[in-house]
C-alpha cells in the first residue's frame, strides 16, 4: 500500500515537472512578445507624427504630448494593443485609431470618434456621431485583421448630447435585424461582459515609461 502511494506521488511530480517544461517556455515567450509589442509602441508615441488610419488609406498625424494613449487587450493573447486618442485629428480623420503588433510590424485601424472594446473577447465598438445620429460599429477583431459584425445606430438630443441615445435600428452584416436578435448574436461573442473604456494617458516620457515599461 505504501509502496502504491510512492508509486503514485511520484508520477504527480513527474507529470508536474513535464506541465512546467512545456508551459514555463510558453509563458517566457509570450513576456517577450509583450516586451517587444510595448517597446514599439513607445517608439512609435516618441516620433513628431503617427500613422493614421483614413478613409481608403493613410495619413501622417502630428503627435503631441497632449495626445492620448492607453493599453488594452483586445483578443485572448497576451500581446497588448495600444489606443491613441488625437488631438489634432478633424471628425473625418477620426479621433481614435487602435494599434496591434504582429509579425515585427504595427497595424493601425480607424476607431472614428470614440472607442470601445470587450476585454480579451476580440470584439471593438467603433462610435460615431453628428447631426443628433449615433452609430456604434461594432467589429470583430482577431489581431489580424478587423471585419463588420453589428450595428447599432439611435439618435440623441442636442444640448443633452451622448448621454441619453435612443437607439432604433439594429444591423447584421448590413441587414437590420431585431432588437433581441442583435442582442443575442453579441452574446454569442462576449457573453454577459460589459465593454470597456480604455484608461489613457498624455503621451509625454513619463508615462510612456510608467505605462510601456520604455
Amino acid at each position: 500500500m505504501i509502496l502504491k502511494k510512492i508509486k503514485n506521488i511520484s508520477r504527480l511530480v513527474v507529470l508536474l515537472l513535464v506541465i512546467i517544461v512545456i508551459f514555463k517556455p510558453l509563458q517566457v515567450l509570450a513576456n517577450s512578445q509583450k516586451n517587444v509589442a510595448l517597446k514599439a509602441y513607445s517608439e512609435m508615441l516618441s516620433k513628431s507624427t503617427i500613422k493614421w488610419d483614413v478613409y481608403k488609406g493613410t495619413k501622417y498625424m502630428p503627435l503631441r504630448d497632449t495626445d492620448e494613449f492607453g493599453v488594452v487587450y483586445v483578443d485572448k493573447d497576451n500581446v497588448p494593443e495600444l489606443v491613441v486618442h488625437s488631438h489634432y485629428a478633424s471628425h473625418c480623420d477620426g479621433y481614435y485609431c487602435l494599434y496591434t503588433y504582429k509579425n515585427g510590424k504595427i497595424i493601425v485601424y480607424n476607431m472614428l470618434d470614440e472607442f470601445k472594446y470587450y476585454h480579451k473577447k476580440g470584439i471593438v465598438i467603433a462610435i460615431t456621431r453628428g447631426m443628433g445620429e449615433e452609430l456604434n460599429n461594432y467589429r470583430i477583431f482577431s489581431g489580424k485583421k478587423v471585419k463588420e459584425y453589428l450595428e447599432k445606430n439611435g439618435t440623441y438630443g442636442y444640448g443633452n448630447e451622448y448621454s441619453n441615445v435612443s437607439y432604433h435600428t439594429y444591423l447584421y452584416k448590413n441587414k437590420k435585424v431585431t432588437k433581441v436578435k442583435f442582442q443575442k448574436l453579441l452574446k454569442k461573442r462576449v457573453g454577459n461582459k460589459k465593454p470597456s473604456k480604455p484608461v489613457y494617458y498624455k503621451n509625454t516620457a513619463a508615462n510612456r515609461q510608467n505605462v510601456l515599461g520604455y
